[in-house]
């Protein structure tokens, strides 16, 4: 299996990243960036079965339901886990994307089985607090006609400015990325 993976891994095959991943495609050469990859891999895996069998939810029997949910669980609990132990950017980008898409459904069938939500809120408040720390645009101020404006670069090389106000320009530099999504999910999430 390892020599499978150790050819030549792009960031756009395993992460599933776009045009701005496939461009900085490089061979994985040593085992950090291949378990980053195969974890992220799992990740994405877990929440795209979760996606692809919500659809089929009400057509599940009481006691698979409960499975599904506790299935949609261990998904955002690896999600979560794996989090605080990648370090690449791309990695926990695409990890922010898993959990935004799975985690919802955790909720809902979770709730729609009879199980509690209490314990799961916090994790999905955690992942998103972590994606968004990660993933915040860099942002540095130019000088214009004695006016500051400001430049802000994304992980992924998207770069937005000069120009004001600073979070408008953080916003779109980052709009690409999971950080703008877990900014968007965590006021919904802290009222839960």
């Amino acid at each position: 299996m390892l020599s499978l993976v150790a050819a030549t891994i792009t960031s756009a095959a395993i992460l599933g990243g776009g045009p701005a991943y496939a461009a900085r495609s490089q061979p994985v050469t040593t085992a950090g960036p291949v378990h980053t990859a195969i974890a992220a891999a799992q990740a994405r895996a877990c929440a795209l079965e979760a996606v692809i069998d919500f659809a089929d939810f009400d057509a599940l029997t009481p006691d698979n339901k409960q499975n599904f949910a506790l299935n949609t669980t261990q998904c955002v609990s690896l999600i979560d886990s794996l989090l605080t132990a990648v370090a690449d950017k791309a990695a926990v980008d695409q990890l922010g994307f898993a959990l935004d898409s799975v985690g919802p459904i955790a909720l809902i069938v979770r709730s729609r089985t009879g199980l509690s939500n209490t314990s799961v809120v916090p994790v999905l408040i955690r992942a998103n607090q972590r994606t968004a720390n990660v993933l915040v645009p860099s942002c540095r101020p130019v000088t214009i006609e004695r006016r500051t404006e400001w430049v802000c670069d994304a992980y992924n090389g998207d770069s937005f400015g000069p120009d004001v106000p600073l979070s408008v320009v953080q916003s779109k530099a980052g709009q690409r990325t999971s950080w703008a999504v877990a900014l968007a999910v965590l006021p919904t999430l802290n009222t839960l």
